[in-house]
């Protein structure tokens, strides 16, 4: 399996009490690559971690295509997608 593009659309994700975003909308094509700045706490690892289905968003949806189209989420996951995090160095995960 290939991904062809990963959509992310009116994405809103929480952790704790904290609305980390709300509405968020990214579209990426294979071959393109995007950079994720922003504050500590500012949700960039916890985004990763929706998109690879690690943490459930509070609405929004996540949708992966490859060359003939949508791709099941939990499939595309599963054989072609990788995340290699780190452990939380402050604070319980």
């Amino acid at each position: 399996m290939r991904i062809s593009s990963l959509n992310v659309g009116s994405l809103s994700l929480q952790r704790g009490e904290r609305r980390l975003f709300d509405h968020f909308d990214l579209t990426l094509r294979a071959g393109e690559a995007v950079s994720l700045t922003g504050a500590n706490g500012a949700g960039k690892t916890s985004l990763l971690r929706a998109v690879a289905g690690l943490l459930r968003p509070e609405s929004g949806a996540i949708a992966f295509d490859d060359a003939s189209g949508p791709l099941d989420p939990e499939q595309a996951r599963a054989e072609g997608l990788h995340l290699v995090g780190h452990h939380d160095g402050l604070k319980a995960g």
